[in-house]
């Protein structure tokens, strides 16, 4: 009598534990679909692709997402912020670094009143 699928998919599993879907399929001369549907009726987990490195985020160190480049959104923002001091009246403020290269001289204030008076004083001396 002429082995099943079923049986002919356990001795292949059990002499390669490690095969894929495609491989036992191709192997069965049935579709990937067949085989997974026996696989999962008899319990068995075929081999995959294995699992993508996960790299993790230059600033925290937690595990990043495989659309993220090297950063969190909310790091990103933690690495590329500055503390300021404004010229006019010594209050501190954070802009970004990309702000401060944008415009180098606008970052020595934290607001346009706060530059606009300070003008104003430079200008009464």
């Amino acid at each position: 009598m002429k082995p099943t699928t079923r049986e002919r998919f356990q001795t292949l599993h059990a002499a390669r534990p490690n095969i894929t879907v495609t491989e036992m399929a191709d192997a069965l001369k049935v579709t990937r679909q067949r085989a997974s549907a026996l696989a999962q009726q008899l319990g068995v987990q075929l081999g995959g692709r294995e699992a993508e490195a996960v790299r993790p985020c230059r600033y925290c160190g937690k595990p990043l997402d495989r659309h993220a480049k090297a950063y969190h959104a909310a790091c990103y923002l933690k690495r590329h912020t500055v503390r300021l001091t404004c010229r006019g009246c010594k209050r501190t403020f954070t802009r970004t670094l990309r702000e401060r290269n944008r415009h180098p001289g606008a970052g020595a204030f934290h607001n346009r009143e706060c530059f606009h008076a300070y003008r104003a004083k430079a200008g009464a001396r």
